[in-house]
């Protein structure tokens, strides 16, 4: 898909309508990113579909969402939520573009409104945590500006995984950063909805 071919893609909140669409770019990116087949997909499936119009329609506590769009047709999405022990800091829970979206620029898009906004609202850090096998988006928070910060041990399914914290401690840093990368490719036309929408 050409995404030049849309007159403009918007960075806007997520609102109730769009938890199916959110809900099947997280599952198709979650089995691409940890190999899931089978009956683990489905599972994930099912629990992504069920837990997006629970975040969305307010049974959670509020995080940020944010889905980039053309027209009607969500292109991905972002979401973070306050650090429950320091509230200058900001855990970016998911960033997802649809498969056919990727590397024209929409996840820096997200990425840099995000922090945009989370600025705005007096949120000075950005944390996220990614397998250290997810050599892809570990290369993508690097160019948006982020640092490695450590590695946590896990557990993915039934193998044993290691997740590497990454921090990005200025947050209006990595706006900036991210306003790097994009000038470094051609960006698609965009238009941001007001910060305090």
């Amino acid at each position: 898909m050409d995404l030049f071919a849309f007159e403009a893609v918007v960075v806007r909140p997520a609102t109730l309508a769009d938890a199916g669409a959110i809900a099947r770019i997280h599952g198709a990116a979650y089995a691409d990113t940890y190999g899931l087949s089978g009956e683990p997909l489905r599972a994930a499936q099912e629990e992504r579909a069920a837990i997006w119009p629970r975040v969305l329609g307010g049974e959670t506590s509020p995080p940020t969402v944010l889905v980039a769009v053309a027209g009607e047709r969500v292109l991905g999405f972002g979401a973070t939520h306050p650090v429950r022990d320091d509230w200058a800091w900001e855990y970016l829970t998911s960033l997802y573009v649809s498969a056919e979206m990727r590397a024209l620029g929409i996840g820096a898009l997200l990425l840099r409104e995000l922090a945009d906004r989370l600025t705005a609202v007096g949120r000075r850090q950005l944390r996220c945590t990614v397998l250290s096998e997810n050599a892809r988006a570990r290369a993508f928070y690097a160019r948006m500006g982020a640092r490695e910060a450590g590695q946590q041990p896990g557990v993915l399914g039934e193998r044993e995984v290691t997740a590497i914290v990454l921090d990005w401690p200025r947050l209006l840093e990595r706006s900036v950063a991210a306003r790097r990368a994009l000038g470094a490719r051609r960006a698609p036309p965009v238009a941001f909805t007001p910060a305090g929408a």
